[in-house]
Protein backbone atom coordinates (compact mmCIF):
# COMPACT_ATOMS: atom_id res chain seq x y z
CA UNK A 1 0.00 0.00 0.00
CA UNK A 2 2.80 2.40 0.85
CA UNK A 3 4.53 1.88 -2.49
CA UNK A 4 1.26 2.63 -4.31
CA UNK A 5 0.76 5.82 -2.29
CA UNK A 6 4.36 6.86 -2.92
CA UNK A 7 3.97 6.27 -6.64
CA UNK A 8 0.59 8.00 -6.95
CA UNK A 9 1.09 11.04 -4.74
CA UNK A 10 4.26 13.12 -4.92
CA UNK A 11 3.32 14.91 -1.69
CA UNK A 12 2.69 11.69 0.27
CA UNK A 13 4.25 12.31 3.71
CA UNK A 14 4.68 9.14 5.72
CA UNK A 15 7.75 10.07 7.76
CA UNK A 16 6.28 11.70 10.84
CA UNK A 17 9.29 10.60 12.88
CA UNK A 18 12.00 10.17 10.24
CA UNK A 19 10.97 6.56 9.61
CA UNK A 20 11.48 5.26 13.14
CA UNK A 21 8.00 3.71 13.38
CA UNK A 22 8.31 1.83 10.08
CA UNK A 23 11.64 0.35 11.21
CA UNK A 24 10.00 -0.83 14.42
CA UNK A 25 7.02 -2.31 12.58
CA UNK A 26 9.12 -4.16 10.00
CA UNK A 27 11.92 -5.19 12.35
CA UNK A 28 14.77 -3.58 10.44
CA UNK A 29 15.66 -0.62 8.25
CA UNK A 30 15.63 -2.71 5.06
CA UNK A 31 12.06 -1.76 4.11
CA UNK A 32 12.76 1.92 4.62
CA UNK A 33 15.91 1.78 2.51
CA UNK A 34 14.18 -0.13 -0.29
CA UNK A 35 11.09 2.07 -0.14
CA UNK A 36 13.13 5.26 -0.25
CA UNK A 37 15.18 3.91 -3.15
CA UNK A 38 11.96 3.47 -5.13
CA UNK A 39 11.82 -0.32 -5.14
CA UNK A 40 8.50 -1.90 -6.06
CA UNK A 41 6.29 -3.84 -3.68
CA UNK A 42 7.28 -7.04 -5.49
CA UNK A 43 10.99 -6.31 -4.97
CA UNK A 44 10.45 -5.59 -1.28
CA UNK A 45 8.47 -8.79 -0.74
CA UNK A 46 11.06 -10.80 -2.71
CA UNK A 47 13.79 -9.54 -0.36
CA UNK A 48 11.98 -11.21 2.58
CA UNK A 49 11.66 -14.63 0.96
CA UNK A 50 14.96 -16.24 2.07
CA UNK A 51 14.27 -15.38 5.73
CA UNK A 52 10.66 -16.48 5.42
CA UNK A 53 11.75 -19.87 4.05
CA UNK A 54 14.29 -20.28 6.85
CA UNK A 55 11.64 -19.46 9.45
CA UNK A 56 9.23 -21.95 7.90
CA UNK A 57 11.87 -24.71 8.04
CA UNK A 58 12.57 -23.96 11.70
CA UNK A 59 8.93 -23.77 12.78
CA UNK A 60 7.96 -27.03 11.08
CA UNK A 61 9.60 -29.08 13.81
CA UNK A 62 7.35 -27.43 16.41
CA UNK A 63 3.99 -27.85 14.66
CA UNK A 64 1.51 -30.21 16.27
CA UNK A 65 -0.09 -31.01 12.93
CA UNK A 66 1.98 -31.38 9.79
CA UNK A 67 0.80 -30.04 6.48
Amino acid sequence: MMTALRDLYADFDWRGDAGRWINLLTGSDRFLKMFTAGDSAAQIVAAWQPELKAFDRTRRQYLLYRR
